[in-house]
């Protein structure tokens, strides 16, 4: 979301990206030497270096692209009345494209963007480009899809690459990762981390003596928001679409976790690999993932395997916002994580595989010159700033390594003293019913730059709701224009309300464009929210609007009374708003 001026503007983050490291059994090819239209011999057999840059250059129509870069999630259909009751919705949708790799073309692949919500960009998005998605068979080389994450969380690109490289290290199954300089249309979007898709060939490579014979693998499922408690497992997403989505082993985990502590762990250990859970989430700590499972239950697989030892295996993903500097010696938002830390023996075993990596793995030495070598490699790559001056990326390059100098004396002096008691597992993150929002605006198209929207429209506004105070307002101001972030088919309204003796109540309307009168429901193509901004400019996300509808009354992006002003935008909403406290 995007206020703009001074006394209006704040930024947001809700959760963080999970990205669909999955989607396998859709378009896997399991034999389909007799389908092969068209395959490519192609000089990327190693795609995964992360000593090569990869070059990308897509071609494909203009409003194709547009459309692609404008797909979104929506905050109320996450965290809204369906929240946890099943895995985030599937929005986006697959286009033609040409893409062309190190030289080589492919005339007719599928593109589609990818992310769960922290990761969303309507500038640089993050790609899936399947190979194969429209003729069946066709690769390059071995190379079937690429993954390309834009990295939102990190200016230096490099994190990504750089803390699967440390799972791998201590002996975790993750995916491979190098980096990949894109172009859509001419247009150069930078610096890309292309990472490995958690798929049927990740699992058989990975997971060699699980895999049997007959190519059985058993279970793949990505969290996202998801956690081994009652009312968390719907959001478990199956990956493996020729496989039964059988979710006994996760059923076994939930029921092991409330165990007694005298038969915890035998419990723990005959439903997932202990050994290899207490690894994955001392390396999730190890590299500051806070956004991974122990931290805040999001961005991570289980994979159950088809054959021989099928205990549950824990594979990590979406790791560019890691390495911390201020990072804590322990996550525990995890269900998992917390009853181990609060059992004598499960704490006592992090504690030791903790101080087990950073005397046996943890190189930081090794890390930096990493990083070195890969800052070298991908500088060039990175995308132009807007300002010259912008030394974002350069200075988060230096930031990663102190962060990397320091983890070790961090985590020790942090080891010394793990006694402090543990806060209770937290809620689930969704919003609830919380009253009502209604209001009106009048404004001009865009007007969105200005740092003054009583300036340039007014409305009116009114919040009844048991959970806030009763507010008086002063006075309303609004303005409108098209989307700031870059998605070219979306509209925004911003209408603020002064608060007597307070600061601001601000609403930010979002609905698709071209414009003309109407109707949009809220919480369905259009989307609302509504944060409390203290004077001096700090905001708080207080929800959502949903069940409700956005009417349009005048509504019209181009010139149409002669004055030389952009045309009027007017219009009311009513809504329930879905609060988060």
């Amino acid at each position: 979301m995007w206020l703009g001026g001074n006394a209006l503007g704040c930024g947001e983050g809700v959760g963080g990206d999970a990205g669909e490291g999955g989607d396998v059994g859709e378009g896997e090819g399991e034999d389909v030497a007799a389908e092969v239209e068209a395959s490519v011999p192609g000089p990327v057999a190693g795609e995964f270096d992360p000593d090569h840059l990869l070059l990308v250059d897509i071609v494909m129509r203009a409003n194709d692209w547009d459309a692609l870069r404008s797909e979104t999630r929506s905050l109320f259909g996450l965290l809204g009345p369906r929240c946890l009751a099943g895995p985030a919705p599937d929005v986006f949708t697959y286009k033609e494209a040409e893409v062309t790799i190190d030289g080589v073309t492919i005339r007719r692949a599928g593109l589609r963007k990818k992310g769960f919500l922290g990761s969303l960009d309507a500038v640089r998005p993050s790609l899936r480009i399947e190979l194969d998605e429209l003729v069946p068979g066709q690769r390059l080389g071995d190379l079937e899809r690429l993954t390309l994450n834009n990295g939102l969380q990190d200016p230096s690109r490099l994190r990504q690459c750089l803390a699967y490289q440390v799972f791998r290290d201590a002996g975790i199954a993750a995916p491979r990762c190098a980096f990949a300089s894109v172009r859509v249309n001419g247009e150069d979007l930078g610096l890309y981390s292309h990472v490995e898709s958690v798929k049927k060939p990740f699992l058989r490579a990975n997971f060699p003596r699980n895999s049997g014979g007959d190519g059985a693998l058993g279970q793949l499922w990505e969290g996202q928001l998801s956690d081994f408690r009652e009312g968390w497992l719907a959001t478990f997403e199956a990956k493996l679409d020729d496989a039964p989505d059988d979710r006994s082993a996760l059923d076994a985990l939930t029921a092991a976790i409330a165990t007694p502590d005298e038969g915890l762990i035998a419990a723990l250990d005959a439903t997932i690999d202990l050994d290899q859970f207490i690894t994955f989430w001392a390396v999730e700590v190890l590299v500051a993932h806070w956004d991974g499972y122990a931290g805040n239950t999001n961005n991570f697989f289980v994979y159950r395997p088809g054959t021989g030892d099928t205990r549950l295996r824990f594979i990590p993903w979406g790791v560019d916002g890691t390495f911390a500097a201020d990072a804590p010696a322990f996550f525990s938002t995890g269900a998992l994580a917390d009853r181990l830390l609060r059992h004598p023996v499960g704490r006592a075993r992090y504690i030791a595989e903790l101080s087990r990596l950073l005397t046996d793995v943890w190189n930081e030495g090794r890390y930096i010159d990493l990083i070195a070598s890969w800052d070298r490699l991908t500088a060039g790559a990175r995308e132009v700033p807007i300002d010259p001056l912008d030394t974002s990326a350069s200075d988060d390059v230096a930031a990663l390594k102190v962060s990397v100098a320091g983890r070790r004396q961090a985590l020790e002096a942090a080891l010394l003293d793990l006694t402090a008691e543990l806060p209770p597992l937290r809620e689930p993150p969704c919003a609830k019913p919380g009253g009502t929002v209604t209001g009106s605006f009048a404004t001009r198209w865009n007007t969105l730059a200005s740092d003054d929207l009583f300036s340039t429209g007014d409305g009116t506004f009114d919040l009844d709701s048991d959970l806030l105070p009763r507010l008086t307002f002063a006075r309303v101001g609004s303005k409108a224009g098209a989307d700031p972030t870059g998605a070219p088919d979306i509209a925004h309204v911003v209408l603020a309300a002064t608060v007597v003796d307070g600061g601001y109540m601000v609403v930010l309307l979002d609905f698709p464009r071209p414009l003309a009168p109407g109707t949009h429901a809220l919480g369905g193509d259009a989307q609302g929210t509504l944060y409390y901004l203290e004077p001096g400019g700090t905001g708080q996300l207080i929800g959502m609007l949903g069940d409700g509808a956005l009417v349009l009354e005048q509504a019209d992006e181009l010139l149409d009374d002669g004055s030389g002003q952009a045309s009027r935008i007017e219009g009311s909403f009513n809504a329930t708003l879905y609060a988060f406290f």
